[in-house]
Formats: structure tokens, sequence, C-alpha cells
């Protein structure tokens, strides 16, 4: 089977939002634990820092001019010299001279890395602040600003620079935000991490999303797809998953109405009977398929079986709530403890006759590899319209493969994004070569925003006495 390149990325908003709506929890902790790391990281670095201020007021009014209110012009012109002032108070000269009367051990260059000027806007104010890790250097340096500055700023005519408010030693250290500042940027970091993470997670996890996946990746046509049933939550459990039920939903029935009638078109033209059931692995829903395609059938008045061949962990009986005596399964036919019209048993409700078991056998294989297992199946044939054979995964034992020898046709049950391509690929060339013709797919579980109809399906399989495999 040759399969076709696939090529990009494929990325479906809607369904990557619901993805990113399920990992909410995982968004939530990697924003809590970067938010956290954030402020404790914030806190860790702090250093306290005490500032001192001198507030300036200019004027480009004469001595001379008789007091009165400001225009705007006078703001405008003012706001304007503010920028000479702020320059001038920033010089080297006028540094060197503040370092020499503060006393302070400074650098020109750190000290006026220490200072910043502030002008408001459309104000006449001119406000340095002197910020350093000493209150007392802060306010020496603040106090010598005050000292210093006139003849500095005397030689811009026509002008005034006057103090509006002295400066006085910091008590507190300055209010830090970063604790906060950094809290919040790891929190937003943390939370755009959990997303690419979630993004990437999902990119690298090559499963089925579509029909056209599985009809590229498996070289398989669709013959139905099956939509989700979400779980009750009044009632704290799944709704039913059998077509009988109407609480299904409209689209559920008839996926299987669609199924039944591909199934009859696809068999009739070869003349087959016994149609086996199976999935690559586990929780893909094909002992709900089978039994909803054998009660399809059914309905459209046919005479059908429906026999499960789980030997390892029957789930027939329980899909279908119906009571079984533990030696009325398959295994004790084979084994000859019950005849076959002993163990069949005809379900009214359902319209169907059923071989169901309620007990496990680890000795599947040797069972079903044996004469008994293929006269079974050789003399049930003429009985029926349709034998739908309920079987273990196929990559989890080689149980499905020796029924696959017995039946007519395979249908593969793939529920959408569970089980990894390599894994159905595996699955599908098991089945091939056999012999047995796979005649299509039931692409399971499909969420609404990928294609029409789904469910959630078939329970974990364990190992040992109960489960596939031996303890």
């Amino acid at each position: 089977m040759e399969n076709e390149v696939k090529t990009g990325i494929e990325i479906n908003l809607f369904r990557f939002f619901k993805i990113l709506l399920k990992k909410w929890w995982l968004i939530a902790a990697f924003a809590a634990s970067f938010a956290a790391a954030g402020a404790i990281g914030g806190a860790v670095s702090y250093r306290p820092q005490y500032t001192s201020k001198v507030v300036f007021i200019s004027s480009n009014r004469n001595e001379g001019e008789a007091a009165g209110s400001i225009s705007s012009g006078d703001v405008t012109a003012s706001s304007t010299l503010n920028s000479t002032f702020k320059y001038i108070l920033t010089s080297d000269e006028f540094l060197t001279e503040v370092i020499r009367k503060s006393g302070a051990d400074y650098t020109v260059k750190e000290l006026r890395s220490d200072i910043s000027i502030a002008v408001p806007a459309n104000t006449l104010i001119l406000e340095l602040s002197v910020t350093t890790p000493s209150s007392q250097t802060s306010y020496s340096v603040a106090r010598a600003v005050e000292t210093s500055y006139a003849p500095y700023v005397e030689s811009v005519k026509n002008t005034n620079l006057e103090i509006f408010s002295g400066a006085s030693a910091a008590k507190v250290p300055d209010s830090s935000s970063d604790v906060a500042l950094f809290g919040v940027l790891g929190f937003f970091i943390g939370a755009a991490t959990a997303v690419i993470v979630t993004a990437v997670s999902d990119l690298l996890r090559a499963t089925i999303r579509s029909q056209k996946d599985i009809q590229r990746e498996l070289g398989l046509s669709v013959i139905g797809r099956v939509g989700h049933i979400k779980k009750d939550r009044r009632k704290g459990k799944k709704k039913s998953l059998l077509i009988t039920d109407l609480s299904t939903g409209f689209g559920f029935i008839e996926a299987y109405k669609i199924i039944r009638t591909k199934v009859e078109m696809l068999a009739g033209k070869k003349g087959y009977k016994i149609i086996m059931i199976t999935s690559a692995g586990e929780n893909e829903g094909k002992t709900t398929a089978a039994v909803n395609l054998a009660i399809a059938l059914g309905q459209n008045g046919k005479r059908i079986l429906l026999v499960d061949g789980d030997l390892r962990k029957p789930a027939v009986a329980k899909a279908l709530s119906i009571s079984t005596a533990e030696s009325r399964g398959l295994s004790d036919v084979i084994k000859g403890k019950i005849s076959v019209n002993e163990a069949v048993r005809f379900i009214k409700r359902y319209g169907i006759y059923v071989l169901a078991s309620g007990i496990a056998d680890d000795n599947a294989s040797e069972l079903l590899s044996g004469k008994k297992a293929r006269e079974f199946f050789a003399g049930i044939r003429e009985s029926f319209d349709y034998v739908i054979v309920d079987t273990a995964p196929v990559n989890v034992v080689t149980d499905s493969i020796i029924v696959a020898g017995y039946s007519d046709g395979v249908i593969l049950v793939v529920r959408d994004d569970a089980t990894p391509i390599p894994f159905l690929q595996d699955a599908v060339s098991a089945v091939s070569d056999s012999g047995t013709p796979i005649l299509g797919s039931i692409y399971n579980n499909v969420e609404k925003t990928s294609s029409p109809g789904g469910y959630s399906g078939y329970s974990g399989y364990g190992y040992g006495k109960q489960g596939y495999g031996y303890n």
C-alpha cells in the first residue's frame, strides 16, 4: 500500500481553540508558576532606592514687569526655556560642581544616571529628582543642586528659575513595581509558553483527524462517520450508545443507517456474509460499532447473528445490557460444552440473534485457530443473512487475524485523533496479509468541527486474567 506524502502543516484553528479549552489547567498552571517565579525574582532582585526632589518654577518675564497673571504665551515660552534649563542642570560643568559641594563619591557620568528631570506639559514646572540607594546621598546631592544652580542659569537673559519646593531627606524607600511587573510578565510568558507547548505537542501527534487522513494515510474508504456523544452531566454518566435509544440523537442513528446501507451494497456484490469488526488498538469503539451495525441490519428485515469474538475481554453483553451465563459464549461452543443452538439467543427488543459471553478466556488464540472454530464459522454461514463478529484489537493480540481468516470482509473502526497513524498502518497491513479484504473503515468519535457525527468508545484493555496477555 502506497501512501501519499503529506506536505505542509494543517491547522484547524477552531479545533485548536477547543484543545486549549480542554488544556485550561495546563495554561493556568504554567501562568501561575511563571507569575510566582517572576514575583520572587522581582523581590530578590529589588534594591531599595531613595529619592529627593527639587521643584523649580521658571519664568521668561523681565524683573521690571508688573506682577500679574501668567499668560498662555508665558507658559509656552517657559516650557521652551525649560529644555534649556534641563540641559544646563545636567551639563558636565554643573554636575562637577554638585559633586564637589555634596562630597559624594561620584563620576559625572554616574551622577547623571541618578538624576532625572521631568517637565510637565503646559506648566512652568521643572522637577529634578535624585535617586540613589542611600537616603543621605540623595539628599546631599539635591541640596548641592539647590545651592549651586543660580550662577549657571543667570546667563539665560530675561528668565527666572526659582525654587518652588526644596529637597528633603526620604524617610522610606521608593515603592517598587518590580514584584508586580515581573509577576505580570511571568503570567503572560507562562500562558504563552503553555499555548506553544500545546500547539507543538498537537502538531507532533500523528493521528487521524479527518476522513481525508484515512483515505490518504491508510488507503481505506470511509463507509460511515459516527459522531461524539457527550456525557450526561445531570446523571454523571454517558448516554446510551445504541441506535434503539432516540436520546442518542438523529445524527448518531442515521450514521449507522448509512453504514448499514453501504455494508449491504458492498457485501451484496460479493456475496459476503461474515463481517468482522475490529480496530487497531483499544479505546476506538469497535464493540459499539459492531452492536449498532448488527441492530441496524436487523431493523432492515435481515436475519442477523452478532458474535462476541473478543474472547479475552467480551463486551457485547454489556453493550446490549443483557445478562448471559458464563458458560454460553463462543469459547464454550468451540470447546464442545454447549451446542450452537443452545448458546445463540434471540434478543427480541433488538431483533437480532446474539452469541455473547460474560467470561474471559486466556487461551483465545489456541481456541480460535483450531478445527472446531473453523467448523463453527462455516456452519453458521448458511443460517443467517449476516454474521457480525466483534473481535479483539488487531495490534494487541493475534486473535482478530485468526478470525479474519473465517470472515468474508473486515471493517476497521478508527477513532478521531486517538491512535497514531503508524499503529493504524500496521493494523491495515496485518489484516491485508490475512487475505481477507477490508471493506472500509468507520470513522468514529468525530467532533462536529471535523465532520458530522461521533461518540466516545471502547473502555481500556487491561492485561492479566481479565485482559489481553497473561500475568
